[in-house]
């Protein structure tokens, strides 16, 4: 018998790249007076390190925008899934200062979780292969080369986001893809095969980042789709 979803996904979550193009409300231009409110937050946390505490969101109010942060979280949540911002001038600040303001943002999303050996809350997507050998111990942002597609399968880890610095001398293009689409997408190809991902397969952390994250190495099975 063929597999039979309990749904079909559908609205605002379902959407292709070239459908994207046609249209920005995805991006989020800064307001001058937004960009006010990041300055004044950044001159009162200067001195912090961005990797240590965290920033909490009263220290980082983005009050001239508040109605927007509600709309994105509902947007992330049950839309589209993803926004980029644009406006930050990277050249007046710092990169320690660029990462006050990314924790700064972030506390208006949810709360930091580790997914690395290092237990870093803020982490930068670099090449440490000769300096960390051992595979097991590098995230995939660690190494050079292509990554695949992928999600954070923890059951934790709801946002992901990064912050560009600089452009990268070749290659450096972000990926993102619609869940809901590739689930249509298997449904209507060949949904014995999505039967599976409903079924979901075992998973379990490297025991280096299971340590930092005090979590066990066995996350069990997990369904790609429920």
């Amino acid at each position: 018998m063929t597999f039979q979803p309990p749904y079909r996904p559908s609205g605002r979550s379902v959407w292709l790249g070239k459908d994207l193009v046609r249209t920005d409300d995805w991006i989020v231009r800064l307001s001058p007076a937004t960009l006010e409110e990041i300055d004044a937050a950044v001159s009162r946390l200067r001195g912090r390190n961005a990797y240590d505490a965290p920033v909490a969101r009263e220290e980082f109010p983005l009050t001239t925008m508040a109605d927007d942060l509600a709309r994105m979280r509902h947007e992330i949540a049950t839309g589209r899934g993803f926004f980029v911002f644009r406006g930050l001038d990277r050249d007046r600040y710092s990169n320690n200062e660029l990462g006050l303001i990314f924790r700064g943002f972030g506390a208006h999303f949810g709360h930091e979780l580790t997914q690395s050996a290092f237990g870093d809350r803020l982490g930068d997507i670099r090449d440490i292969s000769d300096i960390l050998a051992d595979r097991s111990k590098r995230r995939g942002y660690q190494s050079g080369g292509f990554q695949t597609a992928h999600t954070d399968p923890s059951g934790e880890v709801g946002i992901v986001a990064m912050l560009s610095l600089k452009m990268a001398m070749a290659g450096g293009e972000s990926l993102i893809a619609s869940a809901h689409t590739v689930h249509n997408m298997l449904l209507d190809w060949c949904p014995d095969l999505l039967g599976e991902f409903y079924k979901g397969f075992v998973l379990r952390r490297p025991e280096a980042d299971a340590e930092r994250m005090g979590r066990s190495p066995l996350i069990g099975n997990v369904p790609s789709f429920a």
